[in-house]
């Protein structure tokens, strides 16, 4: 099973030697501790000198990447564009770049110190790992792997502040048997972090008193061979109800399920991970058919990202989108709350980048927008680039649900939705009332939840 490990490249550099543009470092230094998983199912990992020597020796094929984009190559082992090598400080690679717009910027980036970090794809292959224990700590130590790709990334795939994004992103494939039997192995007791966050605490604590509402996802091909993707809902893996959630890998599996000529694609979200809006996004312009984008209520926070994809981009005259920074709940040692402050500038930027190329806005006006947490109407969409064209308001069918109905209903419940500072009156939440007789399921997600805050 596929993993990815995300690190600081050490020794990042990209130089010019007879006239051919060149990109080197180190994505992955030997004996560096890596932690995975949090709390009481957590362990650490070490890639060890000679983890990668048979993959090199055999010549394995080996994408470098941008962003881990597959349209964004770099650079291949196979044809000899990049070349890998272990020294003493780990896996070393060194690309000549091709001559393209997108090279070139990374380039620029590189020497500006912008982008320094970079990841490696591989699968463990049996025998390839080893597991030991140091001061009542498992360590898993890479000792053999097959290599798949390497990427240079604007910002990291994971962060070490959120488990349950950085196991999804370190493990696309799932996890492998060995290690969730490890993660999932109970134990006595688990350390307390460093610091609590009062904050952090106070939010979770609204989030679990307000009630639950399943994403509504579907998608379906129709006669005329579009294949149409309803996102309505909070964007990523859904914790609450545990449906699976509007992820990447739903949209890859209904692109893959029937053949279709063009997609679109109707949100009404008010946002969710921005990972995985990033990864949806460029799941839609990777696949390589036409994509329109129909706003049907809200497409706020990650749910903007994802309309961006569109070739043409549709709101209602009642519709709203809102853009802003890169957030995230965070509690640590004050030097995780710096780290985590600077990888959400870098994520911001990057997200920034995206609005950027559909608009053609200057970067500083779009991160104005981002800093005031910008709400707009479908008119401002439209004078800003955001949007392609405005739709009269569509009027719902007897015995459907009105559409702005429904945008407040899914607006009032979302979570990720109510924790901004400055959402519309009509869309907050009204005050939660508790009820004694809640579903049991619910009731044991929120005393799970509960439990970890009182830590």
């Amino acid at each position: 099973m596929r993993e990815v490990r995300t690190v600081k490249v050490q020794g990042l550099r990209a130089e010019k030697r007879e006239g051919k543009q060149y990109l080197s470092g180190h994505v992955a230094v030997f004996g560096a501790v890596a932690e995975i998983g949090a709390g009481n199912k957590m362990f650490r990992e070490r890639v060890m000198p000679g983890a990668f020597a048979r993959a090199i020796r055999e010549g394995q094929d080996v994408r470098h990447l941008q962003n881990h984009d597959p349209n964004r190559v770099l650079g291949r082992t196979s044809v000899k564009t990049t070349v890998l090598s272990e020294d003493e400080t780990g896996l070393r690679f060194e690309t000549l770049l091709p001559d393209t717009s997108y090279a070139r910027d990374l380039a620029v980036l590189v020497d500006r110190g912008d982008v320094n970090e970079g990841s490696f794809g591989f699968e463990c292959r049996a025998g390839g790992d080893r597991w030991v224990k140091e001061g009542g700590i498992e360590i898993r130590d890479l000792v053999d792997v097959d290599l798949f790709d390497v990427s240079t990334v604007t910002f990291p795939a994971y962060t070490g502040t959120n488990a349950e994004l950085s196991q999804r992103a370190m493990f696309p494939d799932g996890l492998p048997a060995e290690i969730r039997s490890r993660l999932e192995r109970p134990a006595a007791s688990a350390p307390a972090p460093d610091v609590r966050v009062k904050e952090s605490r106070q939010r979770l604590g609204v989030l679990v008193a307000m009630p639950a509402r399943a994403p509504e996802f579907r998608a379906a091909v129709q006669a005329d061979g579009t294949c149409e993707l309803s996102v309505y809902g909070d964007i990523g893996e859904d914790f609450w109800s545990f449906t699976g959630g509007i992820t990447a890998k739903w949209v890859r599996t209904q692109l893959d399920a029937a053949p279709y000529k063009q997609v679109r694609v109707c949100i009404n979200s008010a946002g969710g991970d921005a990972f995985e809006a990033i990864a949806i996004y460029n799941v839609l312009r990777a696949q390589g058919r036409p994509v329109a984008v129909r706003v049907d209520g809200l497409a706020a926070s990650a749910a903007s990202i994802v309309a961006m994809a569109g070739d043409t981009i549709v709101m209602g005259s009642n519709c709203l989108m809102m853009i802003h920074n890169a957030s995230d709940g965070c509690y640590g040692t004050a030097d995780e709350h710096a780290a985590m402050a600077d990888a959400l500038d870098t994520i911001s930027t990057a997200i920034a980048q995206t609005y950027v190329d559909r608009t053609k806005m200057p970067m500083a006006s779009v991160q104005k927008l981002m800093d005031a947490e910008t709400w707009m109407n479908a008119a401002d969409c439209l004078a800003k680039g955001f949007c392609t064209e405005v739709s009269a308001a569509a009027k719902p069918a007897e015995g459907d649900e009105d559409p702005e109905e429904e945008m407040l209903a899914m607006a009032q419940s979302s979570r990720s939705l109510q924790a901004h500072r400055n959402v519309p009156e009509r869309l907050k939440a009204p005050a939660v009332v508790r009820v004694p007789s809640v579903d049991a399921a619910l009731e044991s997600r929120r005393q799970r939840l509960r439990l970890a805050m009182a830590r």
